[in-house]
């Protein structure tokens, strides 16, 4: 269950990562109120696509399998939105990692699955 947790708030995490620090992102590439507007929202963006994906995939071939696929994939997104020197790829991270945390839901499976209350 701890281990699920931690899934969660990393993919939870994720959302709120750029916070702090996009005011020097905005600044440093020149972004536009509808720019920062689109980065913000390019997560959701993401998760609300992925997570229907994830759950299919995760019915066919395990839970577990994408808990995993998607972690590594957020570590990812992380490390790309670390290095990021442009716009579109501050986006394009933002976006990538949103598709990873629409795990969130395969999480919440899981537990239904372990769980017999």
């Amino acid at each position: 269950m701890i281990v699920l947790f931690l899934i969660v708030f990393i993919s939870m995490v994720g959302f709120g990562i750029i916070l702090p620090i996009f005011p020097f992102y905005a600044e440093r590439v020149g972004a536009s109120p509808t720019a920062i507007t689109w980065t913000m929202s390019a997560f959701t963006l993401g998760q609300a696509v992925a997570t229907p994906i994830w759950g299919r995939i995760s019915d066919a071939y395990g839970r577990r399998i994408v808990l995993v696929l998607t972690l590594i994939g957020a570590a990812l997104s992380y490390v790309w939105l670390a290095v990021a020197d442009d716009l579109w790829s501050v986006i394009g991270s933002r976006v990538f990692g949103g598709l990873m945390a629409g795990n969130i839901a395969t999480a919440f499976a899981y537990v239904t699955d372990i769980t017999t209350d």
